[in-house]
């Protein structure tokens, strides 16, 4: 009898040292799984062409920071060449639902463009005011801000500058915007002009 005894309380041992065993090993193999969690190359690839493509505009805009506005006077210059020479020759009045921005306002949003936000957002964005609308409309006001947005563009080597000027029509309509595009390149530390378009 204490054989027979003996012998089911080793198997009894076994099965229980069997079953602690197994769930130490699942338990591992969960802990192990979320401590390594899979890499994405093709998400990587993206990062990294996406910091590549912004390490011209980073050196540009420590050059501004550092007081170096030659690249604003340069861009300021090229903007002025293009406009003169555009099939799109507007009037005084439809120019002023398109303004340009000051040098002081690309001063200032060049300096606070803020790389990881572009990078992770594709876009940056700060308000501002142009204090500029068609004949008849308020210029400003809290309810159409103006403001620059800078965006990536796909092929990650140029950017988009927009100028978005927003007046107010009326209580019922809201807010009406008209856009200027500038899309830039990085060449060499300088900001060039590539293309400029209109819209709204």
């Amino acid at each position: 009898m204490n054989k027979k005894l003996s012998l089911f309380l080793a198997a009894l041992i076994l099965l229980i040292s069997s079953c602690s065993d197994g769930r130490t090993k699942t338990e591992t193999s969960v802990v192990e799984s979320k401590e390594s969690p899979s890499i994405n190359p093709e998400r990587e690839s993206k990062e990294q062409t996406a910091t590549e493509s912004l390490k011209p505009l980073s050196e540009v805009r420590e050059q501004i920071i550092r007081g170096d506005y030659k690249q604003i006077d340069e861009l300021i210059t090229q903007v002025n060449s293009y406009t003169s020479k555009d099939t799109v020759q507007m009037t005084a009045g439809q120019r002023l639902s398109f303004p340009q921005p000051s040098k002081e306002i690309l001063v200032d949003f060049l300096k606070s463009i803020n790389l990881d936000s572009l990078k992770d957002n594709k876009e940056f964005e700060k308000k501002y005011s142009f204090d500029s609308a068609p004949k008849g409309y308020k210029p400003d006001s809290n309810e159409c801000p103006d403001g620059l947005t800078l965006s990536l563009r796909e092929n990650a080597s140029e950017f988009a500058l927009s100028i978005d000027n927003r007046f107010l029509v009326d209580a019922d309509i809201g807010c009406a915007e008209s856009m200027t595009i500038y899309y830039l390149s990085v060449e060499r530390e300088k900001l060039l002009l590539n293309s400029l378009d209109y819209a709204g």
